[in-house]
């Protein structure tokens, strides 16, 4: 009587033994399948703040061009008003002062848009960094687990399946 209590006990603790390595086996591919979507986002976030940072360096480049030509703008402005003056032309200059405004204006819309790039760029970049330490951390996550899975007996890891792709990194 004694014999079958141990015996029904061993297969009774086999038995829990494999339905936790089947579930250890399932949250280990659960991570995989995390990581990879995690390296996706982390580039696609890459990605974009690249993208971001030239267009804010054209962006600077366009606003120093307009702030140029506002300048020439604003002497010729000045010029014709110079010349024009022994005429009396209120009209145009009135006409020239809205155009140096609307010129001053588009300018400084410009600057604005400069510093909301550059805001959404840090923005950016502290995801990234983010992503990037989850990435890590998932990484030594899936490093610890598949060493418990190596201290396994290889007769029962394969029969529970978990040698199946674990132990390399999943082709991309």
């Amino acid at each position: 009587m004694t014999e079958e209590l141990s015996l029904d006990g061993v297969v009774r603790s086999f038995n829990e033994s494999s339905e936790i390595l089947d579930q250890l086996r399932e949250r280990l591919l659960a991570l995989a399948s995390s990581d990879e979507t995690r390296q996706e986002s982390s580039n696609s976030l890459k990605n974009s703040a690249d993208q971001l940072a030239e267009v804010t360096n054209e962006l600077q480049v366009h606003t120093a061009q307009l702030l140029a030509f506002g300048g020439k703008v604003e002497d010729a402005a000045s010029l014709a008003k110079t010349q024009l003056s022994a005429l009396a032309p209120d009209a145009l200059l009135v006409a020239l002062g809205e155009q140096k405004d609307g010129l001053q204006n588009v300018a400084e819309r410009m600057e604005s848009m400069e510093s909301t790039t550059s805001g959404a760029i840090e923005t950016l970049a502290a995801e990234l960094a983010a992503s990037r330490a989850r990435i890590e951390q998932q990484s030594a996550d899936l490093a610890a687990i598949r060493s418990r899975i190596a201290a396994i007996p290889d007769k029962i890891r394969r029969k529970h399946g978990l040698d199946e792709g674990l132990f390399t990194p999943p082709a991309r």
